[in-house]
């Protein structure tokens, strides 16, 4: 054996001791290159020496015929790195030479040869192979939407018949109303996974029209206990059951969202995290119901409305939600002429916009609208209430609850809500989402529409990159010519409500729904008829539904607000959130794992600046495991290294070995304690020991405690105790103010590398549209923007510049400057959260601080306005999501 090994020892010394002379003429040597004519698309490959570590040059074909190119770097070397190549393959279109350059090398001549089977075959597999690579490594990352790789790649694999995996994990049930509720309230995840079914699974399934599937039979929900004499609110009893209702009492508290949002730039979302393109829903639906904003609201706005709510059917807000803002007035001749007003700039601004007279359930209505439903705004009158809609359908449904139909606030699940949380007790904003709600979400209208305008989203698109594909193949742009060459799917503008979409001045505009952003909202598209595919998936949803499912209980969410003595521009959100009903057997998944409420609570030490507990029922891991506590803390420490990455488990491990915090279990025997100890790891006297991946615990008295750093772990044993809590609760959380923490730095570089990496993202995605599809510098951005229909942006607030063919921000920072603030930072000052799952209510309590920037005065907003305006719609959408 050792003779053996001293060979393969001789044998490595040997290869690494190969002359560098060697690496030199491999440096010096010639380009390798194949070319062949081969069908639709002909099919080249170049292979270049570079220096080690040289960044790959930037390939260029004189005449522009060089078409979707991928580039990879190959090395050479077992053991020793004796030289790099860079590797060039793509299509070209013509039998014309073609003449390769590079920056500050020799150009480079090939010579299409006749086709050739076999090369060509050969060429066309492994150019395949390298760039799904590319494109699928594209898509992984997620820095920035995947339509375009998605439409290159389904586009190319059809084109040439090449295979691509286009299956889709399947969700286990207990997601399947997760995964409905993400989808209707517009989560990106679902958004995106719907897009790219439509786009790699093209085939459109139309067949004969069958009728409408029924919808799902629910089981009645366990009726609640509603005081007799409960106040409900005049709004409420105009509302329709089915509608959601969001009130806020009086106009100074919707003024107060308001700010927030536009604090925010408009979006909520951009209170946690960067964002690297914006949508700008404010604007569009300040634009779409023909409101605007106007400071001199701040002062007048209680004189003039005495309550307002949010209520519709849907919180779809990127490609138009079925919304209406309800106003009860206290000044009818002021609120009278303000929307009058804002309505007639509106015809002002866009001159395709009509002032209309329609009638809706025999009541005469205002509508003003644009043909592409960018403007649609209804606007009814009814005794000193005011409804803003738009949405038909919203209409309808009010004027039959005030004909005599069933309202919201008259059910006996309202009434419940309101003895719950009283409507007079001070609420910033009530929000309730009923059984009916939630029913309505799960029609028939609601999902087979839903899937129907997202496909039209996925057409918007697919439209946008298929132009650009042909004009980059010098093919005409013409529907019949792209569908003619593979750029479209053969089923191209076929659909089951025989809508199509058409080009008019230059806009994709869908012929039922109107442009994209601003689509007809769901209710208001008729459902004459589904595809025996539409209505096979509903079945099969509502089969789920009926027997797994059965009921979906109603929500509740109460905000007040307070300033907080001795810190100016700071609030605290005091938040209730109910569910009641909770029928506790369907969320098994989520809380099976929880015990009894309980009010004993584990002490922390005093540097822990994040802290947090949950009851566990007995029986985890094993039988006899008894019901116990787990709890958490992080101290106020630095940790040993700034990223975070969760992607693989060899990244989850090393974040979780530079955290500064620890996880106990009391009483033991808690499931910590099935960790596995080696006979060489025994206890020691002091109660530690030490467990796999560099783990160690200490056990002393009830307690159970794991850390990865023994000197933390000495640390916090010592204020370990048990006290009792003011009530009793299943899970708790608390997170101090970590502005002045160690903590605070860590966080702030965490996120400037998300931000970076979003910028990078979004460069690369320019270089993609302007390498694979030819979109000039002029264009790229443009694009771009319409095909998330918003705005790209920096997350850093650089720009986007293109130098030759490679677009970069100009931001070049690799550590955060001392400007930058991470965006949790700039407003977060700590916050609590309970919940509790007993006496079949879910019931969630938290309390959240936060800087606000300084309040308006009464002389700034006289000097920038001189009328009454309302800021009904700006910036609600992103109170919901997108």
């Amino acid at each position: 054996m050792q003779g053996k090994a001293t060979m393969v020892r001789l044998i490595l010394l040997a290869l690494a001791a190969i002359p560098a002379v060697s690496d030199a003429q491999l440096l010096r040597s010639r380009a390798t290159t194949e070319c062949v004519l081969a069908s639709p698309l002909n099919l080249a490959f170049v292979e270049l020496p570079v220096a080690p570590g040289e960044p790959l040059p930037e390939i260029r074909e004189a005449s522009g015929r060089m078409l979707y190119p991928v580039t990879t770097r190959r090395r050479v070397g077992l053991i020793r790195n004796r030289g790099e190549f860079a590797q060039y393959r793509f299509l070209f279109h013509g039998t014309e030479p073609l003449r390769l350059t590079w920056p500050d090398r020799e150009s480079l001549t090939l010579m299409p040869a006749p086709d050739r089977a076999r090369v060509a075959g050969r060429l066309l597999n492994e150019w395949w192979t390298e760039y799904r690579g590319a494109a699928e490594s594209r898509i992984k990352d997620g820095h920035h939407p995947p339509v375009v790789d998605h439409y290159l790649l389904a586009m190319l694999a059809r084109r040439h018949n090449l295979p691509l995996d286009v299956s889709r994990k399947e969700r286990d049930e207990e997601d399947r109303p997760l995964a409905t509720v993400e989808l209707l309230a517009g989560a990106e995840r679902l958004r995106s996974s719907v897009l790219r079914d439509s786009l790699l699974q093209p085939a459109r399934d139309l067949g004969q029209l069958v009728d409408t599937p029924p919808s799902v039979i629910w089981a009645s929900l366990p009726e609640q206990p509603a005081a007799e004499d409960v106040a409900i609110e005049p709004l409420a009893l105009l509302t329709p059951p089915e509608f959601l209702y969001v009130r806020f009492g009086k106009f100074s508290n919707f003024l107060w969202l308001t700010h927030l949002i536009r604090e925010q730039g408009g979006d909520l979302g951009s209170m946690i995290s960067e964002r690297g393109f914006r949508q700008d829903l404010t604007d569009r639906f300040e634009r779409q119901f023909s409101i605007r904003y106007s400071l001199l609201a701040d002062l007048l706005g209680d004189h003039v409305v005495q309550d307002l709510a949010l209520i519709g059917t849907d919180i779809y807000m990127s490609d138009g939600a079925a919304l209406g803002v309800l106003l009860e007035a206290k000044n009818s001749l002021l609120l009278d002429a303000a929307l009058s007003r804002e309505r007639s700039a509106m015809l002002s601004r866009e001159p395709q916009a009509r002032r209309t007279k329609v009638k809706v359930q025999g009541h005469e209505v205002e509508l003003i609208a644009t043909e592409d439903n960018r403007v649609r705004s209804f606007l009814v009158a009814h005794e000193h209430y005011r409804l803003v809609t738009n949405s038909r359908h919203v209409v309808e449904r009010f004027w039959q609850v005030i004909d005599g139909a069933t309202s919201l606030g008259a059910t006996n699940e309202f009434r419940h809500a309101r003895t719950r949380m009283p409507g007079d007790s001070g609420d910033t904003l009530f929000a309730y989402f009923s059984t009916h709600f939630f029913h309505q979400l799960v029609s028939p209208q609601y999902q087979i529409e839903l899937r129907r305008r997202l496909r039209a989203v996925s057409d918007f698109q697919v439209a946008e990159l298929a132009e650009l594909a042909a004009r980059r193949e010098g093919l005409p742009a013409d529907e019949a010519a792209m569908i003619q060459a593979g750029l479209l799917p053969a089923d191209w503008g076929r659909r089951v409500d025989d809508s199509r979409l058409l080009k008019v001045d230059g806009r994709w505009l869908d012929t039922l729904r109107g442009a994209r952003g601003t689509l007809l909202p769901i209710p208001d598209v008729k459902l004459d008829g589904v595809s025996p595919q539409e209505r096979a998936e509903f079945i099969q949803l509502t089969r789920y539904y009926q027997e797994k499912w059965r009921t979906m209980d109603p929500v509740m969410v109460s905000v007040k607000r307070f300033a907080v003595e001795g810190h100016a521009g700071r609030e605290r959100l005091v938040v209730d959130a109910q569910v009641s009903p909770f029928v506790e057997r369907k969320y098994s998944r989520w809380f099976g794992l929880l015990g009894e409420s309980t009010d004993d609570q584990i002490t922390a030490p005093p540097d822990a600046v994040i802290t947090g507990q949950a009851s566990l029922r007995g029986g985890l891991l094993r039988p006899s495991v008894a019901p116990h506590q787990l709890f958490i803390g992080i101290l106020d420490r630095r940790p040993t290294f700034p990223d975070l990455e969760l992607e693989g488990l060899l990244d989850t491990l090393r974040t979780l070995q530079a955290a500064p915090g620890y996880l106990g279990a009391w009483p033991r025997p808690g499931f910590l304690d099935g960790f596995p100890i080696s006979p060489r790891n025994r206890e020691d006297a002091e109660g530690y020991s030490r467990l796999p991946l560099r783990l160690w615990r200490w056990r002393g008295g009830d307690f159970s405690v794991l850390a990865f750093d023994r000197e933390l772990l000495a640390s916090v044993q010592p204020a370990l105790d048990v006290r009792k809590s003011q009530a009793p609760t299943q899970v708790w959380l608390r997170i101090d103010d970590l502005t002045k923490t160690q903590l605070a730095p860590w966080i702030r570089d965490l996120t400037f590398e998300q931000a970076l990496e979003m910028t990078r993202g979004n460069a690369t995605w320019l270089n993609t549209l302007a390498v694979q599809l030819g979109a000039t510098p002029d264009e790229a951005r443009a694009v771009a923007s319409r095909l998330v229909d918003g705005q790209i942006q920096c997350p850093l607030g650089a720009d986007y510049v293109c130098e030759g063919e490679q677009w970069r921000a100009t931001c070049a920072l690799e550590s955060p400057p001392d400007s930058y603030d991470s965006p949790i930072l700039k407003w977060f000052r700590g916050g609590t959260v309970m919940m509790n799952t007993d006496g079949g209510r879910l019931i969630v309590h938290g309390e959240l601080d936060l800087q606000r920037d300084g309040p308006r005065t009464a002389a700034s907003a006289a000097a920038n306005a001189a009328e009454f305006a309302l800021p009904f719609i700006g910036g609600l959408p992103s109170l919901f999501g997108k």
